[in-house]
């Protein structure tokens, strides 16, 4: 079963919108996190996990964590702009929901391994329609 793990934000003030998310509606707070991604600025081509990085526009390498694992989270991020980036939904098998976008002729980066928080996760980015999923599995 595949379930919906976080919400990514992109916002000019997102202390203010961890604010909102912990304050006033209530989601538990996780705190602050660093980015560990490098940035790079490729303007056209493949959907590749450095074209990700930039469509996301974030600005500011530290961010916040609204929310638990068993309440949904949102991740939010420092950025000229204001967005709902992408959607992460957690698989129990990041590869084969890879081959599956591959099949059905969807545009999806290769699988990579990263740190998120204290767990490692295997990941890859899938766009629809013009929206960005990232899809998920925590090793």
């Amino acid at each position: 079963m595949a379930i919906v793990q976080h919400v990514k934000i992109v916002s000019p003030d997102p202390a203010a919108v961890y604010s909102f998310l912990v304050d006033v509606v209530g989601l538990d707070g996780g705190g602050n996190f660093q980015r560990s991604d490098q940035e790079t600025d490729p303007s056209e081509g493949p959907l590749t996990w450095e074209r990700v990085m930039h469509l996301r526009a974030a600005s500011q390498p530290t961010g916040y964590i609204a929310g638990t694992p068993m309440t949904r989270q949102f991740q939010i991020l420092g950025s000229d702009q204001a967005a709902l980036w992408a959607s992460a939904i957690a698989t129990r098998d990041v590869e084969a929901a890879r081959s599956r976008c591959l099949a059905a002729g969807i545009e999806v980066t290769e699988t990579r391994v990263t740190k998120m928080g204290a767990n490692q996760i295997s990941a890859c980015f899938a766009r629809v329609g013009g929206v960005i999923f990232e899809l998920m599995q925590v090793l």
